[in-house]
């Protein structure tokens, strides 16, 4: 029988704003039947489910990026000589273009706020220094 926990909470008792909640607090929570269709009504369901945590989110995503860089690394490791020396070339420009574009910003003064007319001028200027199209890169941040 999965009775209440709850049974006769007073909502005057909820206080309004910021809440924070020890990592077990799910385990804590109500989940008879009466209690279930109160959060699905409010639409938080996902409250009782111990996947729906910070933490595995992002466990979750480092394991999702470990299998990005190790599929990367596989494709690297394939490639000819020359390739590999042109992705290296290629990934050092990026760096460059990135750094560039920071210290550029720091000089401005802009305090860091970087927009996207900025950093489609930083491809542009990677694609004209390395003889790329220049077209390459317009599909950024385009999703």
């Amino acid at each position: 029988l999965n009775r209440c926990k709850i049974s006769g909470y007073s909502s005057d008792k909820v206080k309004e704003g910021a809440s924070f909640f020890i990592i077990s607090f799910r385990e804590d929570l109500c989940q008879c039947e009466d209690c279930l269709d109160l959060y699905k009504s409010h639409s938080i369901s996902f409250i009782t489910d111990p996947d729906d945590s910070l933490f595995s989110y992002e466990e979750a995503a480092a394991k999702k990026r470990e299998e990005e860089e190790k599929a990367l690394e596989k494709t690297i490791e394939n490639l000819p000589h020359q390739a590999k020396c042109n992705v290296a070339r290629a990934i050092g420009s990026l760096r460059t273009t990135i750094t560039d574009l920071f210290k550029k910003m720091s000089e401005e003064g802009t305090n860091g706020a970087i927009d996207k007319d900025k950093i489609k001028q930083a491809f542009q200027d990677l694609a004209a220094e390395n003889n790329l199209n220049p077209d390459l890169f317009d599909n950024i941040g385009k999703r």
